[in-house]
């Protein structure tokens, strides 16, 4: 275990009143969070409890896959209009990193937002943003390793309030493991 990550959809310059109670200024929280089994046949996905730590883990095993995803869905407020908005990677304890250092993420955009619905196991991934690597000190940011698409990978124009975005984000390597915690101040913003 090492230091905890945290994704983070953040908007500049918001005001804390327009926000959630648990959310600092300008940052946009996911929900659902979804587990998704990324081996085949897959389990249906998962909905995280408040509090549980997401994991995106990937294992291979004599040429044999397994491990899980975690889908996110942010919702754009009627904050977040004319903003600017970008994907941020920070670390906090505690988590669990693997390889350490050198674990990696890699983000995808989904053409639609996962669910737990009825047993559902898609993933809806779309393009490939990039490729994060995750900083094993506490407080350090993530970089992007490998940028494919410009949609928040840096700084650009929000999407209109309301706008519903999925991303998945999955582990890189043969054993690949980046799991942090979850609620007030912490995990996936």
């Amino acid at each position: 275990m090492l230091t905890a990550t945290l994704f983070t959809l953040i908007t500049t310059a918001l005001a804390a009143p327009q926000l959630a109670s648990r959310q600092a200024a300008g940052e946009i929280l996911p929900s659902p969070i979804i587990s998704h089994d990324i081996a085949y046949p897959p389990a249906p996905n998962t909905c995280l409890a408040a509090g549980t730590r997401p994991s995106a883990r990937r294992l291979v095993t004599s040429g044999i896959e397994t491990g899980h995803s975690v889908l996110l869905t942010f919702t754009y407020p009627a904050a977040s209009a004319g903003r600017q908005c970008w994907l941020e990677f920070t670390t906090t304890a505690p988590t669990t990193l693997r390889p350490n250092p050198g674990a990696q993420l890699d983000v995808f955009r989904q053409w639609a937002p996962g669910s737990c619905a009825g047993g559902a196991t898609a993933n809806h991934r779309d393009v490939q943003l990039g490729r994060l690597s995750v900083p094993g000190a506490a407080g350090a940011t993530a970089v992007w390793a490998a940028v494919y698409n410009g949609h928040l990978t840096a700084k650009g124009p929000c999407a209109a309030p309301g706008t519903v975005e999925g991303l998945e984000i999955v582990a890189v390597g043969d054993d690949g493991e980046v799991t942090f915690p979850q609620g007030a101040g912490a995990g996936v913003r």
